[in-house]
């Protein structure tokens, strides 16, 4: 992929911006524990890990006995919430990253779109993206597929060539790249095994990433 500058950045959010992963698992593993399932939260974080909820569930379901209950989605969305609204945070060095950068930013995410507004609002990272924040829950069109990095560029006017992706799963890399965008993947200290490689740039921090964009295109100078 030639290297073009930089005109917009668009984040995923679970993972990359907030630190919720964790936070929504154990909800899910809670759960589905009363309801006979048996679940390990870090098995379940890395097997879900970027995936459609539905589809998680019915993995879910696949380990029990009897299905889940028609209202569980409903149960577990409301305590998820719940608990992320009480314990989510930013990602370390998220806040300084995107006021580092001097090109538009936009949230892309698998999430509905209250639980990104609930969880950017609890950190105070919303204020960064305005109305600028898409959830494939709007579209019916779910990563890996490159639909909601296509949208964001749209709304953005930007050309997807001159759009990087800020990632942290396999579905999400994927949409990044299938969507001709340079991708970065947040996984600190994880095993990339899976993900795909062309396009993609590992990276262990915020930092990282920041100085990896700085390379392709100019950053505010009191934030280089």
């Amino acid at each position: 992929m030639s290297v073009a500058s930089v005109e917009a950045v668009l984040f995923d959010c679970d993972g990359v911006l907030v630190d919720s992963e964790m936070i929504s698992k154990n909800v899910l593993v809670q759960l589905s524990a009363a309801l006979g399932a048996e679940l390990d939260p870090i098995v379940a974080l890395e097997q879900f890990k970027g995936r459609r909820m539905a589809d998680c569930l019915l993995d879910v379901e696949r380990t029990m006995s009897t299905p889940l209950p028609d209202d569980f989605m409903t149960t577990f969305r409301e305590a998820e919430y719940r608990a992320l609204d009480e314990q989510v945070t930013a990602i370390p060095g998220v806040t300084e990253f995107i006021q580092s950068l001097d090109v538009p930013v936009c949230v892309a995410s698998n999430g509905p779109l209250e639980k990104i507004r609930c969880t950017l609002g609890a950190t105070g990272i919303d204020r960064y993206f305005g109305d600028n924040i898409l959830s494939a829950y709007e579209t019916g069109v779910f990563k890996p597929d490159p639909d909601l990095y296509l949208r964001a560029a749209a709304r953005l006017g930007v050309n997807p060539a001159r759009c990087v992706v800020m990632e942290d799963s396999i579905p999400g890399t994927t949409a990044g790249v299938a969507a001709g965008m340079r991708t970065i993947a947040f996984t600190p200290g994880e095993d990339i095994s899976g993900y795909p490689t062309e396009g993609v740039y590992f990276v262990d921090s915020m930092a990282d990433a920041k100085q990896l964009i700085a390379s392709w295109s100019k950053l505010k100078s009191s934030g280089s």
